[in-house]
């Protein structure tokens, strides 16, 4: 998705889920780009996003959203550290998550079918959830 039109050439709207999470739908002249998740998180979200990523039952279902969203057609977005963090095992069962700070989806949506749009958001929905239950603390403001 690197090869996108320039800033001016598209527009952004953003729903602020809670602080650092979003889904935001993208209009440039290539169509919709539809993305959600938690992008840019604060060093005390990193920290609590990898403790659920590494805990069996939240770390369980955020490899199960991933997947389901991979099968969607979405592409996860954001860096990825070449080493796993040193709290960690190397071996770990979701090194892949926790090699990351967030996780972060975008999917081009066909703006021909609106109901695919719909049907795109349901597994954003329970990626922006999973950070509302498991790492967004109360209180925030809009970054």
């Amino acid at each position: 998705m690197s090869d996108r039109p320039a800033a001016w050439q598209r527009q952004n709207a953003t729903a602020w889920i809670a602080r650092r999470v979003r889904i935001s739908f993208t209009f440039d002249l290539d169509g919709l780009v539809l993305g959600g998740g938690s992008a840019h998180p604060e060093s005390d979200q990193v920290r609590r996003f990898r403790a659920m990523v590494d805990a069996e039952d939240s770390g369980g279902e955020l490899a199960g959203i991933v997947g389901a969203l991979s099968r969607d057609g979405f592409e996860l977005t954001g860096p990825i550290a070449a080493r796993m963090p040193r709290e960690y095992p190397a071996g770990h069962p979701r090194a892949d998550l926790l090699k990351r700070r967030s996780v972060y989806a975008e999917k081009p949506i066909d703006t021909n079918n609106v109901g695919l749009i719909g049907e795109a958001l349901r597994p954003l929905i329970e990626l922006t959830t999973w950070y509302t239950d498991y790492v967004v603390t109360t209180g925030w403001e809009k970054p």
